[in-house]
C-alpha cells in the first residue's frame, strides 16, 4: 500500500491469510500475524505467531524474507531456559541462544521448538544431548564451547540428516565400543575446512614440497566465508597414485595442525587436541586407558600430538615406514605408558621421545644397530617397571656400543648371541660373566671380552676365533693365581688387562702379547724370565706395560728389575708412578749406589752405629737413676726397674712413721700411694694400731710387717720421743737387709740434725734421704716403693676385675 496517510494495522485483523503487509508509514497492532515491511527492504517486523506466542522478552525477532526466515536473537541475555518460541506465518524460524547460560535443552514439546530448523546453542554449559530435545528437522546446529563429551546412537543418527553441524570446543570421550560414534567423527573429519585467514599461508607454505594448485582447486568457499571446504573422497579419487595422494594429504593435514588452521576441529579430552591424521583415538572402557591406533597406514613420521599427554596412553604405531622419531622437544608425553613401534624403519631412538612413566616398548623388527648410552640408562633405571622387546634388529656388534650389548646380553640373550655369530669371527658362546664385543681401532679383527668388576677368581673358558685376536679385560676382581696356561685360547691374547686383582707372580704369558696391565696387584718384584720375556716383546713390538700400584721391592737383590724399569720406562704408561713399598720414592729416579751400599760406606756406618751404642750406653750409666724413675713412672721397659723383694709376703707395702703433730701430713701420702694408680697398701697409727697394745710392740710390729718404712722427719719428728723410737727400731730392722727399706722424707723446718743421738745423726749424715720440697719428689718415692710384688699385684687385680 503505497499510501502518504499512516495506516492503522488493526484494520486487517479480520484478514487472517495475509502473510506480508508492504507499507511506508504504520500504527503497529499487536495481535497482528503478518509481517509488516517496509518497501525495499528485506527484514520485516514480527509481532506474533500463528501459536499465539509474542517474541520473547528480551529478545529480538525479525523476519528475513528474502530467505524466509524468522530470526529469533537471544544472544547474549544470560538466560538458563529456552522460552516458548513462535512460530512464523510463513518460512522457518531460527534461534540465535549464544552465549548464555543454558544447561539442558528444553524438550521438543515446547510451544514453537520443534518447528525451528536452525538452532544455534554455542557458548552455553551443556553437557548432554538427546533426541527428545531436538527439534524435528533442523538443517543447522551450533553446540560449540559447551561441556558435551559424548553422543549417543540415536543423537548421531539424527545428525547425519543436518546439513551443518558445528561443534569445536566441546572435549570428546569416545570409547573403544562405541563404533557408531567413531565413524561418526571420522567421516566428519573427511570434510576438511580451513580457516580462510590461513588457507593462503598453508598453500604457500606447502608449495616449496608438492604442486599445490591441484590441491586448491577442490577447495571452495562457504557460504559465511569463515572457512574454505573440500571433500577428501572427492580428492583421493581425482589423484591417480594413491601413495601420491596419501603423501600430499599427510603433509596437508601436518600444516593445518601447525598453523592451528582447521574450522570445527575435532577435538579429544584425553589429548586436548584432534586425533592424529589417519588414526583412530579411543578410551578403553575397562581400563580407562587411552588408545591411538595408527597402524598400517604407511606413515613415514611420527604423528604430532601438539600438547602433553596427562591420561595413561597406548600408541600403536606397529607396521608403518617411520624412520626417525622427531616430537617437538616441549612437548613431554608423560602419560605415555605403552609404546608400539614393531615392523617400522627406525634406525635411532632417542631418550627424550621416552615419557618418564613408560611401561611397555615394542621396537622389534626396525633397523635398529643399538640403543644410546641414556636410553640404557634410563631402562636400567626402571629395570622392573618398563618392559622393552629387541628382537629383529640388525644390532652392532662393536665395543663402542659396549653399554647397550651389556644390556641386551642381560634382558634378549639370543639376540645377543645372535649378533655375535653374525660378526663371524667365532661361533662359540660368550663367557657368561663378560660381554664380548668386536674392536675396530686394530688391523685385525680383534675379539674384546670384557669380564671386569665381577668378583671372579679364575679366568673362564674363552670362545675360540676362527679369525683375528683376542683383548682379555679382567679388571677389578679377584684374581689370586695367574691364568693356566693350558687355558684354552689364551694364547690368541694380545692385550690382556689385570688391573685391581691380587696377583703376585706371574706363571705365562701370551706370545702375542702386545699389551700388558699388572697395575695395583701384590707384585713386588719381576723374576728374570718374565723380564727376558717383556724385553724380547718391547723390542719387537713395542709392548706397553703398566706396573704402577703395586708393592715393589727396592733392595740390592732386586737390582736387576730396576735396571728393567729404567731401560724401558717409554714403554712403561706412568713410568714415574711405580713407586718403592714403604718410602714412596719412583724407580726411575734411584740409581743403584741408593740401594747397594759400598764396603766403605758399610763399615763407617758400622763405626758410627757402635760409637752411638757406647756413647748410649754412659748416658745411661750416668743418669741411670732418673732414667729408671722415668721408666718406672711411664710404665716403659719395667722389665728393667723391676727388682726382686725378698719380704714378698709382708702385709704392708709401707710403714708410715711421723708424730701426731704431723697428722694432717698423712693425707696426702694416703691420696697418693693407696689411692693412686700404683694402689700401695699403706700402714700408720691412726688407722692400724689396735688400742690400748703397747706402743713399742706396735712399733716393732708395724716395721716388722712392712716392705718399706717411710720416716717423715720433721721438726716435731726430731722433738718427738716416740719418732726417735721409731726411726732406731726402723734402722735396727733393716740393718741387715740387702735392698734399701728405709726411706726418710725430710721436711724444709728440719735445719740440723743435733737433736739426734750420735747413731741416729750418722746415719742421716752418712746416707742419701727424699727432700720433700723437691720438684720430682713423688716420682723418686715411687720409684723407692716395692716394684716386683706392685708389678704382681696390679695384675692380679686386673685379672680379678675382668
Amino acid at each position: 500500500m503505497k499510501v502518504a496517510s499512516m495506516v492503522d494495522l488493526q484494520n486487517f485483523d479480520e484478514f487472517t491469510n495475509l502473510e506480508i503487509i508492504e507499507v511506508n508509514r504504520y500504527k503497529s497492532f499487536e495481535n497482528l500475524t503478518a509481517f509488516i515491511c517496509e518497501p525495499n527492504k528485506s527484514h520485516c517486523q514480527f509481532t506474533f505467531g500463528i501459536n499465539k506466542v509474542a517474541c520473547p522478552f528480551q529478545c529480538n525477532c525479525t523476519y528475513d524474507r528474502d530467505k524466509s526466515r524468522l530470526e529469533i536473537d537471544c544472544w547474549q541475555k544470560n538466560l538458563t531456559t529456552i522460552p516458548p518460541l513462535p512460530v512464523p506465518k510463513k518460512g522457518h524460524s531460527l534461534l540465535v541462544f549464544e552465549a548464555n547460560r543454558l544447561a539442558e535443552l528444553p524438550n521438543n514439546s515446547l510451544e514453537g521448538y520443534k518447528n525451528l530448523k536452525s538452532l544455534d546453542v554455542s557458548y552455553n554449559q551443556l553437557t548432554s544431548l538427546s533426541l527428545s530435545q531436538l527439534p524435528e528437522s533442523l538443517y543447522h546446529l551450533d553446540i560449540r564451547h559447551n561441556n558435551i563429551t559424548t553422543l549417543s546412537p540415536q543423537v548421531v543418527e539424527y545428525l547425519h540428516s543436518v546439513n551443518t553441524f558445528h561443534q569445536f570446543g566441546n572435549k570428546w570421550i569416545i570409547y573403544c565400543d562405541e563404533y557408531y560414534l567413531q565413524d561418526f567423527f571420522r567421516n566428519k573429519a573427511k570434510l576438511l575446512r580451513i580457516k580462510t585467514s590461513k588457507f593462503d599461508y598453508i598453500m604457500k607454505s606447502m608449495r616449496l614440497k608438492i604442486n599445490t594448485s591441484f590441491i586448491r582447486m577442490f577447495f571452495f568457499k562457504h557460504t559465511d566465508n569463515l572457512y574454505l571446504e573440500a571433500n577428501e573422497d572427492q580428492m583421493k579419487r581425482a589423484f591417480k597414485s594413491s601413495y601420491k595422494y596419501l603423501k600430499a594429504m599427510e603433509l596437508l593435514n601436518q600444516f593445518i595442525g601447525l598453523f592451528s588452521a582447521e574450522y570445527d576441529e575435532i577435538i579429544l579430552q584425553h589429548l586436548n587436541a584432534r586425533c592424529p591424521y589417519r588414526c583412530s583415538c579411543c578410551v578403553e572402557r575397562q581400563t580407562g586407558d587411552f588408545i591411538i591406533n595408527c597402524r598400517n597406514l604407511t606413515l613415514d613420521f611420527y604423528p604430532i600430538i601438539p600438547n602433553p599427554i596427562s591420561y595413561n596412553t597406548t600408541l600403536y604405531l606397529d607396521a608403518n615406514e617411520i624412520s626417525f622419531v622427531i616430537v617437538p622437544p616441549i612437548i613431554i608425553y608423560t602419560g605415555l605408558k605403552k609404546l608400539h613401534m614393531s615392523q617400522n624403519l627406525l634406525r635411532e631412538f632417542p631418550l627424550q621421545r621416552l615419557s618418564e612413566n613408560i611401561t611397555y616398548i615394542d621396537v622389534r623388527n626396525n633397523r635398529l644397530k643399538y640403543l644410546d648410552d641414556g636410553v640404557v640408562a634410563f631402562l636400567e633405571n626402571r629395570e622392573d617397571i618398563t618392559k622393552i622387546e629387541l628382537s629383529g634388529n640388525p644390532w652392532e656388534f662393536y665395543c663402542g656400543r659396549k653399554t647397550f650389548l651389556s644390556y641386551l646380553k642381560k634382558h634378549e640373550p639370543v639376540e645377543y648371541e645372535t649378533a655375535l655369530r653374525r660378526v663371524n669371527i667365532t661361533q662359540d658362546k660368550c663367557p657368561v660373566d663378560c660381554i664380548c664385543c668386536v674392536e675396530t681401532q686394530f688391523e685385525l679383527h680383534t675379539l674384546m671380552i670384557d669380564c671386569s668388576g665381577k668378583d671372579l677368581r679364575e679366568i673362564p673358558p674363552l670362545p675360540t676365533l676362527a679369525l683375528g685376536q683376542t683383548t682379555l679385560i679382567f679388571e677389578r676382581n679377584n684374581l689370586k693365581k695367574w691364568p693356566s696356561s693350558f687355558l684354552l685360547e689364551f694364547s690368541n691374547v694380545t692385550r690382556l688387562y689385570l688391573a685391581h686383582n691380587r696377583l703376585s707372580a706371574i706363571d705365562h704369558l701370551p706370545e702375542k702379547l702386545i699389551h700388558l696391565d699388572i697395575s695395583h696387584n701384590n707384585f713386588t718384584a719381576l723374576d728374570d724370565r718374565v723380564r727376558g720375556f717383556l724385553q724380547k716383546r718391547m723390542n719387537s713390538s713395542q709392548m706397553k706395560l703398566s706396573l704402577f700400584g703395586n708393592p715393589w721391592t727396592c733392595s740390592c737383590k732386586e737390582k736387576d728389575f730396576l735396571v728393567f724399569v729404567k731401560a724401558h720406562a717409554k714403554n712403561i704408561a706412568n713410568a714415574s708412578a711405580v713407586q718403592c713399598s714403604g718410602t714412596g720414592r719412583s724407580l726411575i729416579e734411584i740409581e743403584e749406589a741408593d740401594i747397594c751400599p759400598s764396603v766403605l760406606i758399610y763399615f763407617t756406618s758400622l763405626a758410627v752405629s757402635l760409637l752411638i751404642l757406647a756413647l748410649s750406653l754412659n748416658v745411661f750409666v750416668c743418669f741411670r737413676r732418673p732414667i729408671m724413675i722415668w721408666f718406672y713412672e711411664h710404665e716403659i721397659c719395667l722389665s728393667l726397674v723391676a727388682r726382686r723383694e725378698l719380704d714378698e709376703e709382708k702385709k704392708y707395702d709401707a710403714f708410715l712413721a711421723f708424730t701426731h703433730k704431723d697428722e694432717e701430713l698423712v693425707e696426702e701420702f694416703v691420696d697418693r700411694l693407696e689411692n693412686g694408680k700404683h694402689k700401695f697398701r699403706l700402714c700408720f697409727y691412726l688407722r692400724d694400731w689396735l688400742v690400748g697394745e703397747c706402743i713399742p710392740d706396735c712399733i716393732n710390729q708395724s716395721v716388722q710387717g712392712s716392705r718399706r718404712i717411710i720416716i717423715l722427719m720433721t721438726k716435731n719428728f726430731l722433738q718427738s720421743t716416740w719418732g726417735r723410737l721409731e726411726f732406731r727400731l726402723a734402722l735396727h730392722a733393716t740393718s741387715k737387709d740387702r735392698c734399701k727399706r728405709l726411706i726418710v722424707v725430710l721436711y724444709p723446718d728440719v735445719e740440723n740434725f743435733d737433736d739426734l743421738d750420735s747413731e741416729l745423726k750418722a746415719y742421716m749424715v752418712l746416707n742419701t734421704y727424699l727432700e720433700r720440697n723437691h720438684p720430682n719428689f713423688w716420682n723418686k718415692l715411687m720409684y723407692s716403693m716395692p716394684h716386683d710384688m706392685h708389678s704382681k699385684r696390679r695384675r692380679s687385680d686386673e685379672e680379678t676385675e675382668v
